[in-house]
Formats: C-alpha cells, structure tokens, sequence
C-alpha cells in the first residue's frame, strides 16, 4: 500500500498565513495572491522532496477573493490591474505553489464539492503507477471573500512510494470542512453555490 508520509492541517487567518511564510520562507512570496499563500503555508510544513513528485491542489472555491476583488474594480470602473488579473486565475496560483516544491514533474488543479481526498487519491494512485517517487495534495479553501477576512484552511498530505508497490493507497481522513467555525463555512459554501446557480440560470431559477 501506498501510505501517508506526512500531513498537516492549518487553519489560520490573513495574519497568522503571512507569519507562517515568513517564519518558514524567510519572507512572503511577492505578488502570489491570498489562495496561492494559504496553500504555500501548508505546503511547507510538509518534509523536503525527494525524487520526481506530483502536486494535486484542491478547493471549492478556488482564489474567489481575488476574482471578487478583480469584479468589483470592473464595477466600479476602475482599470483592471495585471496583478489582480493574474493572482484570480487558478492556473497561476497553481504554479506558484509548485514552484516551491523541488521535483514537481506533474500537478493539477481539483475543483471538488464533496469527496475530494479519494479523487485526489485515484490521481495519485495514476501518477504512481508512472514511476513518480512521491505526491502531495492540498486541499485550500480560504475563508469569505465577501469580508475579505483572508485566511482559511490548508490540509495537506505527502505519499510517498517506499518499494515498487502500485497496489492500494492510503486516503487521508480530513474533514473537508473541519474548522472552529464549522457553521459559519457551511454558511458561506451555501451562499456561493447560491451565487453559482443563479450565474448559470438566472436568479429566477428553481423558483414555482
């Protein structure tokens, strides 16, 4: 069986995420956004690579805080900032956290609503099975965009491969919302999946 190296599970505000990086990195990754820096503070509690590694990074809602920043300047007319443009895009943020990872030979972006530790654990198993010596996944969702409270919740496990084992693989037991505020998140997820609905439908659908 393929089984868990390390894992970590962080659940700390704007503040407490900027702390961490530096006490970790020295200093603050420049221009990265706030998802990108809530998954970079999980990610470097994890142990140092070794060999060729993947990276799998999960949210919901992805850098929302930075797409609602980026919405909100186009509403209220001002110019669309490259860096605001940039930090939203998930791809970018994706790219950000890998390049804090020696060895990352794959890596992509899950968005899940709900059982996300065993799809990441089927990539992984995949990803496995192409010779790669180890791969961490990250499941980041930060807290509400709305508020822009910065901040959030950052779960992450390393795999690693002992022998040439490409049999079972061990699935992590986080919670994916597990938080002091349990309420107050599943509150905010019902809000944006609101949101969602009446972006792809219109605000009159559902209704009789």
């Amino acid at each position: 069986m393929i089984r868990i190296h390390a894992r970590c599970s962080l659940r700390l505000d704007a503040e407490g995420v900027r702390e961490h990086l530096r006490a970790r990195l020295g200093a603050v990754p420049r221009r990265t956004g706030g998802f990108a820096e809530l998954a970079l503070a999980g990610l470097c509690e994890l142990p140092a690579g070794e060999g060729t590694c993947g990276l799998i990074l999960g949210s919901i809602g992805g850098p929302r805080a930075e797409i609602g920043t980026v919405l909100e300047d186009l509403h209220q007319g001002l110019p669309l900032m490259p860096f605001g443009f940039i930090q939203a895009q998930a791809g970018v943020s994706l790219a950000a956290v890998c390049a804090h990872r020696a060895g990352i030979a794959r890596a992509t972006m899950v968005y899940a609503e709900s059982d996300f530790w065993s799809q990441a654990a089927r990539i992984a198993q995949a990803w496995f099975a192409t010779g790669l010596d180890e791969v961490v996944c990250g499941f980041v969702e930060t807290a509400d965009a709305q508020t822009r409270a910065g901040g959030g919740m950052s779960d992450w496990v390393c795999w690693r491969r002992a022998e040439a084992d490409e049999g079972q693989i061990e699935v992590p037991d986080f919670p994916l919302l597990a938080a002091a505020s349990t309420d107050a998140w599943e509150a905010r997820l019902a809000v944006l999946f609101e949101t969602d609905r009446q972006l792809a439908h219109g605000p009159d659908a559902g209704r009789a």
